[in-house]
């Protein structure tokens, strides 16, 4: 996974699993937001993610950014 960055998405994803305590399972969000935020959740849990992004380019690039991750 990619290494962790310093701000906005990564602060509010390591402060939403520490809060909910959920590591695992699965996970809707609503939208793809910041850029990072997939990303980083995907780093932080072992989580299903469900993007609900009525967007086609965005879901696209955030497609491309999670499987160039790994």
């Amino acid at each position: 996974p990619p290494a962790p960055t310093p701000g906005g998405a990564s602060d509010f994803a390591r402060a939403a699993v520490e809060a909910t305590k959920v590591r695992a399972g699965y996970c809707v969000v609503w939208g793809v937001g910041s850029p990072r935020l997939l990303p980083e959740l995907a780093r932080l849990t072992d989580l299903h993610l469900f993007v609900v992004e009525p967007d086609a380019g965005k879901v696209d690039a955030a497609r491309r950014e999670l499987q160039a991750a790994g």
